[in-house]
């Protein structure tokens, strides 16, 4: 058992750890973080206390992260690229068929449904291969249920198309 006096001098040892620790922990958390900013209750007397931590990015800098990620599901996902031509069809076909403003309303929300299940399921694959690079079962299913997903929507969204198209076809045919 350790006498007191060796307790004392193992405390600054384990508290310094846990400083080292807090520091990696805070490090980690601000290499994701692009602007900094004082910590509020920061003191004298702690100097890990006074470091700089992460604030919030400035409203442009939000848009801009969100205009990336758009333009990078773009550019690497084929079936956004469907979703986004298709989108434009059916405003099209709205327009053409004179689609009452409510139904124009439902197929927008139903499309950007659609688009934004997409960029989700991207971000989902993405992270997935970043968390798991090889191949692992449930890496495998977190994709397929995120794909999974888009699909379900997207067979929703046709059968919304074909309920307010229909009528206005048919019309035109017959």
């Amino acid at each position: 058992m350790a006498s007191t006096h060796e307790e004392a001098e193992n405390r600054p040892d384990d508290e310094e750890a846990d400083r080292a620790q807090e520091h990696r922990a805070r490090s980690e958390f601000d290499r994701y973080r692009p602007t900094t900013g004082p910590v509020p209750e920061a003191g004298p007397t702690d100097p890990l206390r006074a470091a700089e931590v992460p604030t919030a990015p400035s409203m442009r800098a939000r848009f801009g992260y969100a205009f990336q990620g758009i333009r990078y599901g773009i550019s690497t996902q084929i079936n956004l690229r469907i979703h986004l031509t298709a989108t434009a069809i059916v405003v099209v076909l709205a327009l053409l068929l004179k689609v009452p403003p409510t139904q124009f309303c439902i197929l927008m929300l139903t499309c950007g449904a659609v688009i934004s299940a997409e960029l989700l399921n991207t971000a989902v694959e993405c992270t997935v291969n970043l968390a798991s690079p090889g191949y692992h079962p449930l890496a495998k299913a977190a994709k397929d249920c995120a794909a999974g997903a888009v699909l379900a929507l997207a067979l929703f969204a046709v059968v919304i198309g074909i309920v307010i198209f229909g009528p206005p076809l048919l019309a035109l045919v017959f």
